[in-house]
């Protein structure tokens, strides 16, 4: 179980903020897994932590390829950046490059391309 690059947030006191985490299966059998997500304070402090528990089930061989199903209201693979994110909040400066690339911006970073 893989997960794309890690997220990270910044938060006002008392700001409350929800994130989605993109994770990848490499193998056809399913299991149990576990990641820590960890809250950090201004100074690196560790202030809170939350074990977060995913199932996978097996590959179902005999359904054929099993492929995301498109849902009214659903945001289309691409739509968002690969962590959940829009690449306008994850990366609001025009000119950061590196989070353009490690988010898959492509479209903020055409820009800047051309703009240079």
């Amino acid at each position: 179980l893989t997960a794309a690059p890690a997220v990270t947030v910044s938060l006002h006191p008392y700001e409350t903020s929800e994130h989605k985490i993109k994770l990848h299966s490499q193998q056809s059998s399913g299991g149990h897994f576990k990641c820590t997500a960890t809250l950090h304070n201004a100074v690196g402090a560790l202030i809170d932590t939350k074990v977060v528990q995913v199932n996978v089930t097996d590959l179902q061989i005999t359904s054929g390829s099993q492929v995301e199903v498109e849902r009214a209201g659903a945001i289309a693979e691409g739509g968002e950046n690969a962590d959940g994110g829009s690449c306008s909040t994850v990366c609001p400066t025009f000119f950061d490059v590196g989070c353009f690339i490690v988010h898959s911006c492509w479209e903020k970073f055409a820009r800047v391309a051309l703009a240079v």
